[in-house]
């Protein structure tokens, strides 16, 4: 870091300015020295110049000096938007020195990249007055200052928020497909596989290599790209109606050979349909259309190949003719595997057919696809496959079974049971082996060298919901007065005309017990003593109305008590059935009145008697208990709290 570098980080202003005069002073006297000795040779060996370089310390002054970042103190000057720093800037741009368009280590930015980015306005219009400014000059990544600029405006720069959608690997390149329809490329450009002529470095143009990822553009340039496909020498895309091939061609690119590769994308013009997928080798390419066709390119001509044993099942219709996925060897120049609709699986091997060209110059037989895999049951369809050495092919099906199809078994599959399949061309040795222990598998793949792998969807049970129960909790849901509310309901609501009014009463007090005002939204720790309070109300309500009895209570089957409540407790005209075992259970006190006998009860102050009279003899059981001295809702809230365990706190003003 040099001195210029430390004054600015400070922002020591004068030190700085001081530093920059050293500067200047050396630049021209640097050139008038050199004027001095140029004429000072000339009149003779006994003239010389005593003129000293002024120096900082004992350093000279560097106004372009680098960090360690190749960051000048403009870059760090068009970066902070600071008073203090943008003193500084004018102050390094009135230096006759200062190099304007110099960028730096990481990302090649120029000080007016760096001013745009940061959106220090004053420095950049400071900057694009000068004459000598770039403004066109590219970063490591293709994009302008201006272009930068636009990437900190909303709406401007879509690039920002485009993802993959597609993804093709060659053996030495990549292709990307961004969901914005642009394809990007990067890697070795040896056989002019990347769309493009590597720009950059002396180094980089003579290894060919692409670092960073790039945008093709040229004749995709305003085309909106759908998929990519790619092998070692070349590279192919697809839009919605064209094809597009580019690198080495080795008669597969569709159109004519060359002795020079295709640097950038070429239309195929014998392509004229929707196109759904491709899969291409350094000798052939597949093209696989929507219909479900599938067309062969190979040295240097084309035609659709045909499925002679591919079946019509009538019960699927004709939507399921035709095939849907075609997939290329890894590690082999012209085979390939084709999954119809219909769970079918085909092997295409064009290898065979260009040896036996060359020998007899025979054009007129052409490979034909042979199955390997042939569907018997619907879970036995497959849903992918992948194509290793030497034949080898793996699978998976519908259920999510794994099968293995090589020719040499490995010890690990050996025990594994084997599925007989028809048989292909040549390859009668080979058969389908289960990989035991798999399952839910989604995806495999392969590679040259022999191995397989397999993606496994696993499955995730759905959390069960289980509402913790308690022996108060099931106790209140069979309160008999609850009970009763129930059967009333149903009896107004089956037949309204008889009970006009009750059916208008209960619907306003059941809205008012269901429905809460948004702003008067109750705290979740009342909301159960709001619920009872309300059905204890309403229970209040319906009694004098009906007029049941203690008596009409055992021969009115209409609104009979439910849950085998035995016992009922009377106040003036209310009536409210209990369960004698609760009762006599949770309050012991009133075994008097249980056993037909009368019980007072006072409070502490002695100024309120609760009478409980069970009318009947001594010694016996009583099957009404008339209660005395308190309202009938103390008596509500009394049997709800021995059925709950649980107080209504109806005094809350809440």
């Amino acid at each position: 870091m040099s001195a210029l570098h430390a004054y600015f980080q400070s922002r020591k202003q004068k030190e700085f300015q001081k530093c920059l005069e050293q500067a200047r002073t050396a630049t021209s006297s640097s050139t008038n020295s050199q004027l001095m000795m140029n004429s000072s040779s000339s009149s003779g060996p006994s003239s010389r110049s005593w003129t000293k370089f002024p120096t900082f310390g004992s350093q000279i002054i560097d106004v372009n000096a680098r960090d360690c970042f190749g960051r000048t103190v403009l870059h760090l000057a068009c970066s902070a938007i600071d008073p203090a720093a943008l003193e500084c800037g004018r102050l390094l741009l009135a230096h006759a020195g200062i190099n304007v368009n110099i960028q730096d280590y990481e990302s090649h930015w120029t000080p007016l990249h760096r001013a745009l980015y940061a959106g220090n306005i004053p420095i950049a219009v400071l900057l694009l007055q000068r004459p000598d400014i770039d403004m066109y000059q590219k970063d490591i990544e293709g994009y302008t200052p201006f272009d930068v600029y636009n990437s900190t405006v909303d709406g401007t720069n879509p690039v920002e928020t485009d993802g993959i959608v597609s993804l093709a690997l060659g053996q030495d390149h990549t292709l990307v497909v961004t969901s914005s329809g642009e394809v990007l490329s990067w890697g070795l450009n040896r056989f002019g596989q990347l769309g493009y002529v590597i720009e950059g470095s002396s180094k980089a143009i003579g290894e060919q290599v692409q670092a960073a990822a790039r945008k093709i553009t040229g004749p995709l340039r305003n085309q909106i790209v759908f998929g990519a496909a790619c092998c070692k020498t070349a590279s192919v895309c697809w839009t919605s109606t064209q094809l597009f091939t580019w690198g080495t061609n080795s008669g597969q690119l569709g159109y004519e050979k060359t002795t020079h590769p295709q640097i950038l994308p070429r239309l195929v013009p014998s392509i004229v349909e929707p196109v759904s997928g491709v899969a291409i080798t350094e000798t052939t390419m597949l093209v696989l259309l929507k219909n479900g066709e599938v067309i062969c390119f190979h040295d240097g001509t084309y035609w659709k190949l045909f499925f002679p044993s591919q079946r019509a099942h009538k019960a699927l219709g004709k939507d399921k003719a035709g095939i849907r996925k075609v997939i290329a060897g890894d590690g082999s120049v012209g085979q390939f595997a084709l999954v119809s609709r219909l769970g079918d699986v085909y092997l295409f091997n064009t290898e065979d057919y260009s040896s036996a060209r060359k020998d007899t110059k025979d054009t007129s037989s052409r490979p034909i696809p042979q199955p390997v895999w042939a569907v018997r049951k619907q879970f036995t369809a497959v849903k992918d496959v992948a194509l290793g050495a030497d034949g080898s092919l793996i699978l998976c099906t519908k259920s999510g079974h794994v099968f293995v199809r090589s020719r040499v078994l490995r010890a690990s599959l050996a025990h594994a049971p084997s599925v007989p399949t028809a048989p292909s061309k040549g390859g009668s040795s080979f058969k389908f082996q289960r990989v035991n222990h798999l399952q839910r598998v989604i995806r495999v793949c392969a590679n040259g060298a022999g191995s397989f792998a397999a993606l496994r969807l696993d499955a995730t049970p759905r959390p069960l919901s289980l509402a913790p129960k308690t022996f108060m909790g099931d106790l209140e849901k069979i309160m008999p007065f609850k009970c009763y509310l129930s059967q009333y309901a149903t009896k107004v609501l089956s037949n309204p005309e008889a009970f006009a009014n009750e059916a208008t009463i209960h619907h306003l007090t059941s809205s008012f017990a269901n429905d809460v005002d948004d702003d008067e939204t109750p705290d979740i720790d009342i909301a159960h003593d709001i619920r009872a309070a309300m059905e204890m109300c309403e229970y209040l309500t319906r009694m004098p109305v009906v007029g049941v009895s203690v008596q009409a209570s055992t021969t009115n089957t209409s609104f009979a008590p439910d849950f085998g409540a035995d016992l009922q407790l009377k106040t003036g005209e209310f009536v409210l059935p209990i369960h004698r075992i609760i009762l006599s259970t949770c309050a012991p006190i009133l075994k008097t009145a249980l056993q037909g006998g009368r019980l007072q009860l006072t409070d502490s102050d002695k100024r309120h008697v609760f009478d409980f009279n069970g009318n009947g003899k001594s010694g016996g059981k009583s099957s009404v208990i008339g209660v005395k001295g308190c309202h009938p809702m103390t008596i509500l809230s009394l049997c709800h709290y021995l059925y709950s365990d649980k107080v209504i706190a109806i005094w809350d003003r809440r």
